[in-house]
């Protein structure tokens, strides 16, 4: 982990995904991207389409510019 938090692994980048405050899963990112559209939750989109629509509830979710510590994680969950 570098100093600011971000997780680097054979020059690679580390995605993780936390959950009510604790670390689920984490996986490497090979290629960081640069996305061109808006940020599209509970569906994807496929030849100029919306489908396969998530069928259930998707609440309090947080997306941030830049890399969170872990600390600061855990200070989100807890307030």
């Amino acid at each position: 982990m570098d100093a600011s938090g971000r997780r680097l692994r054979r020059h690679r980048w580390q995605g993780v995904l936390y959950v009510d405050g604790e670390l689920k899963s984490s996986t490497a990112v090979p290629k960081l991207w640069h996305a061109g559209g808006p940020v599209a939750l509970g569906r994807i989109r496929w030849n100029n389409a919306n489908t396969d629509f998530w069928q259930g509830a998707i609440g309090d979710v947080r997306l941030y510019q830049g890399v969170l510590t872990p600390e600061q994680v855990m200070t989100l969950f807890r307030s």
